[in-house]
């Protein structure tokens, strides 16, 4: 027998739902969201972006769907980075967004909700924010404090600080 929930649930009553397996569940403030199923050419993105950003940050934690909370919701970002010092006290979740969350673009992707994910992970810790659309081969980075982001094509590079290094990204080689 299936349960109609109708009111805003918990960060801890989502983790103990018995939700349907085959499918990518989060909870955006308190509201249970099918998040559907990644693409083959979305999860090829972002495995190629997790060892980009391995090579580039060696000292820290970089995972794909890397799971964290703030607030009442339970997200996971395609790409994250973290460190790792905040990664081995993290038991099943992060606490709080990844220092860097990554967003590759899918169908799915509304601009209302993209805007309100990047305020929540700015939020919640995050320091950049970069959204990667495969179909223009673009990169808009987003960084904590400003208000506008920049978008960079494919032959150009991305400057970016964190953990008190600066890295240069290649845009090109992200789309491979």
């Amino acid at each position: 027998m299936s349960t109609a929930i109708t009111t805003p649930v918990t960060v801890e009553q989502f983790m103990s739902l018995d939700l349907p397996e085959g499918r990518e569940w989060e909870l955006h403030d308190g509201e249970i969201v099918d998040m559907g199923e990644p693409s083959l050419n979305h999860r090829e993105l972002q495995r190629r972006i997790l060892h980009l950003l391995e090579r580039l940050f060696p000292n820290a934690e970089v995972l794909i769907e890397l799971p964290f909370q703030g607030g009442n919701s339970f997200r996971s970002a395609d790409v994250g980075l973290t460190s790792r010092d905040r990664r081995s006290k993290a038991t099943k979740v992060l606490e709080g967004a990844p220092e860097l969350v990554v967003e590759v673009l899918s169908p799915s992707n509304t601009v209302k909700a993209l805007k309100e994910y990047r305020r929540h992970c700015f939020d919640s810790g995050t320091q950049v924010f970069l959204t990667v659309d495969s179909d223009d081969r673009t990169v808009q980075v987003h960084l904590k404090g400003q208000t506008d982001g920049r978008t960079y094509g494919a032959e150009e590079q991305i400057s970016i600080e964190l953990f008190g290094a600066t890295i240069t990204v290649d845009v090109a080689e992200i789309f491979g």
